[in-house]
């Protein structure tokens, strides 16, 4: 845009100035910068989607990473005894109450709620307590609070009801008998529960690891079924009551927390590394079955 002023000689001959004129922009001109402005608004703002997204599934995978070392000082503590995934504590009035490895590796996990979420999802959440998405889910008892938004980090009967982002590995969880000897063959996820509480899996030892770079300790998601409504922070296996066989594939139970950062999830390992990873590529056949202590746990005999 320009201004330009004149001088124009009268018909006397003397001289007078001319209001300057302005030239703007015409709408078609605006228009067109509009139009540009969008263009790159459409190419822009989905690649800062993308890269916020990333951000987030960075954050999820350091959150495993540090429960993964978590774990591993627990079992240090504990004569190698790897933590349970449930037990039975005493709540602050001295009952007891059944909770989840949340409360056992609180101390841990450096007492941070959202060391056990995810950025990507915003539901199942633990570090919002108990919330009306969690008893939502069916069979919570009574309806929840504005006290209830801290309910984590301690023992209580509700613990449990809290979802969180990050679940902890716990397929394989039903001993079964072997076909061959009628005896009972124990559970062989990595995160058992003491027989001592009347649970029957038992706890385990990290010596009982046979693949430390192929067994998955935490991933994201928990069940994501309603048929254990209070158990979205527990990856198990439930489908067809094959909860001890191979061919566990979360994508086949409708689990869509392994769905969550686009159609993959994050996983710690016991050595601590963290894999990306489909779930429809993490192995559970007669060959290897990555969430068994024990790697060949489903090798057929002579393999």
């Amino acid at each position: 845009m320009t201004t330009q002023g004149t001088r124009i000689e009268t018909l006397n001959g003397e001289f007078q100035s001319q209001q300057p004129t302005t030239s703007a922009f015409t709408l078609i001109e605006l228009l067109v910068v509009v139009a540009t402005i969008a263009i790159l608004a459409s190419i822009l703002l989905p690649s800062l989607s993308q890269a916020q997204e990333k951000g987030r599934m960075i954050l999820c995978s350091a959150n495993q990473k540090q429960l993964a070392l978590a774990a591993t000082t627990y079992a240090l503590d504990f004569a190698d005894t790897l933590n349970p995934l449930q037990d039975v504590r005493n709540d602050t009035t001295g009952h007891p109450v059944e909770t989840t490895y949340r409360v056992i590796l609180w101390v841990y996990a450096g007492q941070s709620p959202r060391l056990f979420d995810c950025p990507s999802e915003k539901v199942a959440v633990y570090a919002d307590g108990v919330s009306v998405s969690d008893a939502g889910r069916g069979g919570f008892p009574i309806s929840p609070g504005t006290d209830w938004a801290h309910l984590y980090g301690y023992p209580s009967q509700y613990e449990v009801w809290n979802a969180s982002g990050i679940g902890i590995a716990g397929a394989h969880w039903i001993p079964v008998r072997d076909d061959a000897t009628a005896a009972l063959r124990v559970s062989t996820m990595p995160f058992g529960r003491p027989t001592s509480q009347g649970y029957y899996e038992g706890l385990h030892k990290t010596s009982e690891i046979t693949s430390p770079s192929r067994l998955i300790w935490f991933g994201d998601g928990g069940s994501g079924t309603e048929m254990w409504s209070d158990d979205n922070w527990w990856i198990k296996d439930i489908i067809n009551g094959s909860e001890d066989g191979s061919g566990f594939n979360r994508v086949q139970q409708s689990d869509y927390g392994c769905r969550r950062h686009s159609n993959r999830a994050n996983y710690a390992f016991a050595d601590g590394h963290i894999e990306t990873l489909n779930a429809n590529d993490i192995r559970c056949d007669g060959g290897e079955c990555w969430w068994s202590l024990n790697i060949g746990a489903h090798r057929p005999k002579g393999y």
